[in-house]
């Protein structure tokens, strides 16, 4: 952790991806709950298990596409500028889901949501990789699975804590989406270049 952040560059990745699965955590589990009371009759779990599949199916569409573009567009956006990009998206994806809870507004966000948070993600992955040197990398990776997976379950927590029970809070999406302009306006302060230390 010394390591990372005194070279500040893989530190800071590092925050903007817990910061982003965090919030996209929150999404997930309210899509689960909005496809069971909204979506779906409450007392025939069968039709809440098919609407979601639907979205988890949609979400993977966006995640592929990220994966796609993502490579493709390396030689117009830097890293940096991706990352700041992506989080536009997911909030641009937050906002759909603020205004309604009809089926086409989750559909739509958990594509461009997960779009963003894949997009993201490897540019995070490229930035770690990048300015870690090869002693520090494994472990750089170690604590970047620890900050992944916590962000994800600390967003159930936060989820159970204010959701309601049918999964759907138009003021709680528009948080949502306002958290991920703030997180952008951090990153976007962030330094570009790693720093030169002594290893």
């Amino acid at each position: 952790m010394r390591y990372l952040h005194a070279r500040v560059t893989p530190w800071h990745a590092l925050g903007v991806m817990a910061a982003q699965r965090l919030l996209y955590g929150l999404m997930f589990v309210a899509s689960i709950l909005i496809s069971r009371h909204v979506l779906g009759d409450p007392d025939h779990p069968e039709q809440a298990l098919g609407a979601f599949s639907v979205v988890v199916a949609v979400a993977a569409a966006g995640f592929g596409l990220a994966a796609v573009l993502t490579p493709l567009l390396g030689d117009r956006f830097s890293r940096h500028s991706w990352i700041l990009v992506c989080l536009g998206v997911g909030a641009s994806g937050q906002v759909l889901l603020a205004l309604s809870d009809a089926a086409w507004a989750l559909l739509a966000a958990a594509v461009i949501v997960s779009f963003g948070v894949q997009g993201a993600k490897i540019a995070v992955d490229t930035i770690v990789q990048r300015d870690t040197d090869d002693r520090y990398r494994g472990r750089a990776f170690t604590l970047y699975d620890m900050a992944y997976n916590v962000a994800f379950v600390g967003a159930a927590v936060i989820a159970g804590f204010t959701l309601p029970d049918d999964g759907y809070s138009a003021p709680l999406m528009a948080c949502v989406a306002g958290a991920y302009v703030l997180v952008a306006l951090v990153w976007a302060r962030a330094p570009r270049q790693a720093a030169s230390i002594d290893v």
